[in-house]
């Protein structure tokens, strides 16, 4: 586990994502507003703006609810609701931050709050298409209540290591960041048994 906590510099941070490809920063989000993004989530959620996710891109765009169940709503940067461009903000300050760091040439980000309604998942995948290398770095924020491991919904992620692949079951703790590089780790969301909410977020290059 690679794990450092929010107060951690963002050299290490920065240290950690070169050396190891992905990291965990628990406590990335305080309380008040983790729990502001997850009221606004669920009331989103409920107020039927969240739509069933897709998979694909641009003209083969379709749903395939037994690859990924999840319902999402595109975040902008004009969002009337202060958590969530409070939310924006922070992630923008962390590409910049990252950017000048590891030099990754990151010129801007895309986030959007997800859904998953229980017996939903979404299986293995790597956030960057094929015929795009946009994105270069994956966040995941987790929302919610305290976790427990009956609820299922890990995030799990593949590493490859000098004896094979191995896996990561990581428990969606709520305000955790998980940071990985898009073209490079495998990961999935396990079936969960209870509603379970994040901010997925993306760091994007120009496409080269």
């Amino acid at each position: 586990m690679i794990a450092v906590n929010r107060a951690t510099d963002l050299d290490s941070i920065a240290d950690r994502l070169a050396s190891e490809r992905w990291l965990v920063v628990s406590d990335w989000l305080e309380p008040a507003l983790q729990q502001a993004l997850l009221a606004c989530a669920q009331q989103r959620a409920q107020s039927g703006l969240l739509s069933p996710a897709r998979v694909g891109r641009a003209g083969d765009l379709r749903s395939a609810s037994e690859v990924r169940g999840d319902a999402i709503q595109w975040l902008e940067s004009d969002d009337p609701v202060n958590c969530v461009s409070t939310l924006l903000q922070r992630l923008e300050d962390l590409r910049a931050a990252l950017n000048e760091r590891l030099y990754l040439g990151l010129i801007e980000i895309e986030a959007h709050f997800a859904h998953y309604p229980p017996g939903t998942r979404y299986l293995r995948h790597l956030d960057r298409f094929r015929s795009d290398d946009a994105r270069a770095l994956s966040a995941v924020i987790h929302l919610g209540e305290p976790w427990l491991a009956e609820h299922g919904g890990e995030l799990r992620i593949y590493l490859e290591g000098p004896d094979g692949e191995t896996s990561i079951d990581l428990p969606p703790t709520p305000g955790q960041l998980v940071l990985f590089l898009s073209g490079e780790i495998e990961h999935e969301v396990l079936p969960t048994r209870r509603d379970r909410y994040s901010v997925a977020c993306w760091m994007r290059q120009r496409h080269l």
